[in-house]
């Protein structure tokens, strides 16, 4: 079985950074997190597809959470981490 999961942003974080940091951050932490996950599902890594977020200043971040963007017809329901494992 394959998972297909969208990080998003939390909008309670503290922010000292932008533009290529961030989104050097972003990647890196979404690779950190991958194994993690496939572990937890109990799958291989290739059967995890993580997409990220791209980087914006916090007053766009704002923004898109209470207005997301609906690039797709059809989006499924958000699941949180914690369903996905059971927690």
């Amino acid at each position: 079985m394959s998972y297909r999961m969208i990080l998003t942003y939390y909008p309670w974080i503290t922010q000292s950074i932008s533009g290529k940091p961030l989104a050097d951050a972003i990647g890196n932490f979404a690779i950190l997190l991958k194994p993690g996950i496939a572990e937890e599902l109990e799958v291989e890594d290739k059967d995890i597809t993580l997409d990220v977020p791209p980087a914006m200043e916090v007053t766009d971040q704002v923004e898109d959470i209470c207005v997301p963007h609906r690039s797709e017809p059809h989006e499924p329901k958000p699941v949180f981490l914690g369903e996905v494992l059971g927690r």
